[in-house]
């Protein structure tokens, strides 16, 4: 089994609380690293809310790492609400359509410079091998991350998120598998939609599962699909 790490990593724009789990091994290889974006509902500064959602642990369930060892982080972002400073994209989800900032929010450029700086602490993180995934203000984020930084990830999972469709010619070759639910009264299905739609429109072929029965918990269906972890770990920048 590996270990878990809990550290704040601090730079002049603020304080990023954040959970690490280290896979075993690590002299003997090279590993993935999933980064993990909470909702709004897990916001704070204790660092152990943003892992409340226990399907979001599938990547760390021992039968999981056995076949697919990674690191998997989990930052915490201070604030959940909608268009807050303090959220990871800084958008509005309750709004019907979104313009990406022009700078990052504190929280985000908190944890694109963390990765940065994890894997030159542990060189065993595979750079060719970083994913995100994250729900409701952390589908957001991910959209957020991606067409900021589509160099650094190799695959990502948004679910019951959205962004702004303008930005997605940056991402129409990186692998995307999005996740909404027809009945999500908090986020509507349209702003996953959107993204998707704009991204075929620009060329790119991303995979878009469309649940009925889990409202505003898409993870729920995600995070248990068979085909998942295969499909994510089967990517690698070139």
């Amino acid at each position: 089994m590996g270990s878990w790490q809990a550290a704040r990593f601090r730079e002049s724009v603020g304080t990023l609380p954040y959970q690490l789990y280290v896979p075993d091994s690590l002299l003997a290889e090279k590993f993935p690293l999933v980064l993990f974006l909470h909702g709004a509902a897990d916001s704070g500064t204790d660092n152990g809310q943003q892992m409340s959602v226990p399907e979001s642990h599938l990547f760390v369930l021992p039968k999981n790492q056995a076949k697919y060892p990674c690191f998997f982080l989990a930052p915490q972002a201070p604030q959940g609400e909608p268009g807050g400073d303090g959220t990871w994209s800084g958008l509005d989800w309750a709004a019907s359509n979104s313009t990406q900032r022009a700078t990052p929010t504190a929280p985000m450029l908190l944890t694109l410079d963390l990765l940065r700086d994890l894997k030159r602490r542990f060189p065993a993180i595979d750079d060719k091998r970083i994913y995100v995934t994250g729900i409701s203000m952390g589908g957001f984020g991910t959209w957020d991350a991606i067409t900021r930084e589509p160099e650094t990830f190799a695959a990502a999972i948004p679910i019951c998120g959205g962004g702004d469709p303008a930005t997605v010619s940056r991402i129409a070759s990186l692998p995307i598998w999005a996740w909404h639910d027809s009945g999500d009264n908090v986020i509507s299905v349209n702003r996953t939609r959107q993204m998707v739609a704009a991204l075929r429109a620009a060329g790119g072929e991303p995979l878009y599962t469309e649940t009925s029965q889990y409202g505003h918990r898409a993870w729920r269906a995600a995070y248990k699909h068979a085909a998942l972890l295969p499909w994510l770990f089967a990517h690698k920048r070139s």
